[in-house]
């Protein structure tokens, strides 16, 4: 159970470094803090309607009996990852393959979190599911971000 632990805080800890390192705070902020907030929240309630419908189930959670999912992954680590993409877009300009290579990282991350650890159970759920909504979930927060920055 340590090793869980010891894999969200490592994980949380490079995160938030290369978003200090790589993202342009100045001015900025506002956008990152929304994004990131809003995206935790929604997060949070699509996971714990797909825990309560039995599709996935958290065995290993940083605060159990605050809610039925992993809260650290939904509130900073997806998030905060989808946000450096995001950005990488705006030096990097190849946006279908770094669509593909958020899918790919996602899935691949699935696979590895519910194989080798117990932070995750995949139940109805499989790994073409986490693809398929990575896929389309990626085009709706690409779209959020730039929706948001046009406001703040």
């Amino acid at each position: 159970m340590r090793v869980n632990g010891f894999l969200l805080l490592f994980f949380s800890v490079v995160l938030l470094f290369l978003m200090f390192r790589f993202l342009e705070w100045q001015g900025r902020y506002p956008v990152y803090v929304q994004f990131m907030v809003t995206l935790g929240l929604l997060n949070s309630l699509i996971t714990n309607a797909l825990v309560r419908k039995g599709y996935l189930a958290f065995p290993w959670r940083l605060f159990p009996h605050w809610t039925q999912n992993n809260i650290i992954y939904d509130f900073l680590l997806l998030p905060g990852f989808a946000l450096l993409m995001i950005q990488l877009h705006e030096v990097w300009d190849h946006f279908w393959f770094i669509l593909l290579q958020f899918v790919f990282i996602i899935t691949l991350q699935d696979y590895l979190v519910s194989t080798y650890t117990t932070m995750l159970a995949m139940k109805k759920w499989t790994l073409y599911h986490t693809a398929l909504s990575a896929f389309f979930v990626f085009f709706i927060w690409y779209g959020y971000y730039y929706w948001l920055s046009s406001w703040l």
